[in-house]
C-alpha cells in the first residue's frame, strides 16, 4: 500500500477544491446551500462511489460532483468533530471516562477527514476519493500485497482499506511528502494579525517556509497519535461498547472541581481576541514553532532567542505587547506552561490526552477549512444558514434571538465558570450537590465546538 498510496496522495492536491467551492458559492449559497441535492454523493456516498467502480452499470460520477462533495464535507466534517469534542467533554465531566475516549477518539478522525477533504482527499469506507490538478479524480481502493501461504508460496492479495486505516495512511503519506502542502501552512495559524509565514521572515533568513512547514506537519502527525494506533479502531469501540466499564474501583469517586478547572483551561486556549480566532493557542505555538527554529546552530549563532523573537514582530512594524511577550519568552516549555499540551504530550488512553490531541487537531483543520473559504472568496456571512442552524441546534442561542459576533459565546463561557468557581468551597466537591445547583452550568462549560463559530 506504501508506494500506491504514495501516488495518490501526491496527485491529490487542493486547488480543484478552491475551484469547485467558487462553484458552491456562485450556484449554492444564494438558495442556503452548500451542494446540489441532487448529487450522488449526497444521497449515498458509499453507493455511489461503488457504482461508479462498477463497469456493470451504467453509471459514472462527475468531476464537479466529486469536487463540491470534498469541499462540503470539509466544513461538514469540521463541524461533526467541534460537535464529538464537546460531546466527549461533556461526558468526562459526568465521569463517563469510556464514552469520553471514545467520542474524542471520533472528534480527531473528524478533524483529519475534514484536513484531507481541503486537500482533496476525501476519506470514505473502502474506496476513497482523490482530486487532481485538472479536476478529474481517482479512486483508491484495494492495494496488492504479497502473502506467503503454507502450501501455496507466496500469494499476491487485494486488501480493502477502510475509514481509520485509510485516514492515518493517508495523512501520515502527506505528511511525509517533500510535494505537500501545495499552499502555505503556515498561513493557518495568526498572531497579533499577523500569519506564521510573515512572522517567521523577521526572525532569521534561514527559518524558511519549508522547515517551518515540516515542523508543523510533525505536530499534525503527533497529535494524530490516537488515531494511528486506534487506526483499525477495534479495541478501542470494543473496549467502550462492549466490555463491561464497572468492574472495580468503586471507591473512587471523581473530583469534580479538577475535572471543571482542567475543562476550562483547555477551553481557555481556545478563546478568541478580535483580531485572532485562537489567539492564545496560535502564540503558544508560535513560541514552540520558534523554539524549534532556534535549535537550527546557524539560527542559534546568530543572536539571542529574546532579539529575533521582537525583530520577527518589528519586521512587520509591530511591537511586542506584555501578555505576548511574557508567552513567547517565559523561558517555560509549553508542556509546562498549558495543560493542552502537557496533555496531548502524555501517549495514553485517557480521556484529557485524547481531548487535548482531538482540540489541537480540531484547531488544524478549522485553519485549513478557514483558509479554504478565504482562496475561494467565499465571506463568513455567505454561511450564515449554517452558522444560526448550528447555534439553534446546539442551544447556543434563542431562534428569536441569534448572536451575530461569536465573539460573545466565549464571555458566556467565561460567566459560567465564574458561578460554577464561585460555589467550589461551598459545594466541598459534592457531586449531588452539584449536579442539582450547576448541572446545566456544567453542561455549558462541555461547549467547546463553541470555538468552531469564531474560528472560521
Amino acid at each position: 500500500m506504501t508506494k500506491q498510496l504514495g501516488i495518490f496522495v501526491k496527485r491529490a492536491t487542493r486547488e480543484p477544491v478552491v475551484d469547485t467551492l467558487k462553484i458552491i458559492k456562485r450556484r449554492y449559497l444564494p438558495n442556503n446551500k452548500i451542494i446540489a441535492i441532487s448529487n450522488p454523493l449526497y444521497k449515498d456516498a458509499i453507493s455511489a462511489i461503488s457504482n461508479h467502480k462498477n463497469d456493470d452499470r451504467a453509471f459514472t460520477l462527475k468531476n464537479h460532483e466529486v469536487g463540491t462533495y470534498l469541499a462540503a464535507s470539509s466544513l461538514s466534517h469540521l463541524l461533526d468533530g467541534w460537535g464529538y469534542l464537546a460531546n466527549a467533554t461533556n461526558s468526562y465531566l459526568n465521569g463517563n471516562a469510556g464514552v469520553a475516549i471514545h467520542l474524542a477518539y471520533y472528534a480527531e478522525l473528524r478533524a483529519i477527514m475534514a484536513f484531507l477533504s481541503s486537500e482533496g482527499i476525501g476519506v470514505f469506507s473502502n474506496d476513497h476519493l482523490g482530486v487532481s490538478e485538472n479536476g478529474s479524480f481517482e479512486v483508491f481502493s484495494k492495494y496488492k500485497r504479497t502473502e506467503w501461504v503454507k502450501g501455496q508460496g507466496n500469494i499476491v492479495k487485494n486488501n480493502k482499506v477502510g475509514t481509520h486505516v485509510f485516514a492515518w495512511e493517508a495523512l501520515s503519506k502527506w505528511c511525509r511528502s517533500e510535494v505537500k502542502p501545495t499552499f502555505d501552512i503556515l498561513r493557518i495559524f495568526k498572531v497579533k494579525g499577523f500569519n506564521f509565514s510573515e512572522l517567521i521572515q523577521g526572525f532569521h533568513p534561514s527559518a524558511t517556509e519549508l522547515i517551518s512547514s515540516n515542523i508543523t506537519k510533525n505536530w499534525l502527525k503527533d497529535w494524530a497519535f490516537d488515531v494511528k494506533k486506534y487506526k483499525n479502531d477495534r479495541d478501542l469501540r470494543n473496549n467502550v461498547s462492549y466490555r463491561p466499564q464497572t468492574l472495580s474501583d468503586f471507591d473512587r469517586h471523581p473530583d469534580l472541581k479538577k475535572s471543571i478547572e482542567d475543562v476550562y483551561s483547555l477551553f481557555q486556549v481556545l478563546s478568541p481576541l478580535q483580531s485572532n480566532p485562537f489567539n492564545y493557542l496560535d502564540t503558544l505555538l508560535l513560541k514552540a514553532l520558534f523554539e524549534e527554529l532556534y535549535q537550527i546552530p546557524i539560527i542559534e549563532q546568530s543572536g539571542r532567542f529574546s532579539d529575533l523573537v521582537e525583530n520577527s514582530f518589528t519586521n512587520l512594524g509591530a511591537a511586542l505587547d506584555i501578555q505576548t511577550r511574557n508567552i513567547l519568552l517565559s523561558g517555560v516549555s509549553n508542556v509546562d506552561q498549558h495543560i493542552i499540551f502537557e496533555e496531548s504530550n502524555k501517549f495514553e488512553t485517557q480521556p484529557l490526552p485524547i481531548i487535548s490531541r482531538a482540540a489541537l487537531l480540531l484547531r488544524m483543520a478549522t485553519g485549513s477549512t478557514s483558509l479554504l473559504l478565504s482562496d475561494a472568496s467565499i465571506l463568513k456571512e455567505e454561511l450564515d444558514f449554517i452558522w444560526s442552524s448550528y447555534g439553534i441546534k446546539n442551544g447556543f442561542w434563542e431562534t428569536a434571538s441569534p448572536v451575530s459576533d461569536f465573539h460573545r459565546l466565549w464571555s458566556d463561557i467565561e460567566n459560567e465558570y465564574t458561578e460554577i468557581s464561585s460555589n467550589f468551597d461551598r459545594l466541598n466537591n459534592n457531586l449531588y450537590t452539584y449536579k442539582n445547583e450547576l448541572d446545566e452550568d456544567i453542561s455549558r462549560l462541555s461547549q467547546y465546538n463553541r470555538a468552531v463559530l469564531w474560528g472560521i
